[in-house]
């Protein structure tokens, strides 16, 4: 998480490092010079700090048959403001997805690197990357793409070395959903 705080500085508004003493740089540190209370001006991070959370499932269907899904992914990290909320650290992640056409069960999901972009109005979209446990065996590079568009869900847990997908395709109307939130930190 960015430090909320910084060195003193000088220059309102202009980017700084909080590393040298709240100098002003030319280029973008994600540090501008704010007043932190009156008349008291430091180099403070740009970012926030949010708790983000992804949760939902359900029936998924593609030509390949059905598969279903369960996924709740949440973690904290900090922020830009821009839409966009990527994680590497400390995620906490429960899912499981069974596929029947190929009885391709996949839990015991570890991700290293979630990417979120909120798209306004309860729509997402979801990048993860990590491991899972299939069929009981040892880990699997996977990759999961998720979304909700337009009243559209989708889910997609895929084998990154085969390429194969294990679970998930559109979500079936009334029997599929997935949500996703976003609170500042304290």
């Amino acid at each position: 998480m960015p430090t909320p705080y910084g060195p003193d500085c000088t220059d309102h508004g202009a980017n700084c490092s909080p590393y040298d003493d709240g100098a002003t740089v030319e280029e973008s540190t994600g540090y501008t010079c704010q007043e932190v209370e009156a008349d008291v001006w430091q180099c403070v991070s740009t970012r926030s700090c949010v708790d983000y959370h992804m949760e939902g499932g359900g029936k998924f269907l593609n030509e390949g048959g059905v598969s279903f899904v369960r996924a709740d992914v949440s973690g904290r990290t900090g922020v830009n403001g821009d839409g966009q909320i990527c994680d590497y650290d400390g995620i906490l992640a429960t899912i499981e997805t069974f596929n029947h056409a190929s009885n391709a069960l996949a839990n015991t999901v570890e991700l290293d690197k979630v990417v979120f972009t909120d798209l306004g109005g309860g729509d997402f979209g979801a990048q993860c990357d990590g491991t899972a446990m299939v069929n009981g065996g040892g880990p699997v590079d996977i990759t999961i793409d998720a979304s909700k568009s337009g009243g559209v869900v989708s889910f997609t847990l895929d084998d990154i070395d085969t390429p194969q997908n294990l679970a998930g395709a559109t979500g079936e109307t009334g029997r599929a959903d997935l949500s996703f939130s976003t609170t500042q930190a304290p």
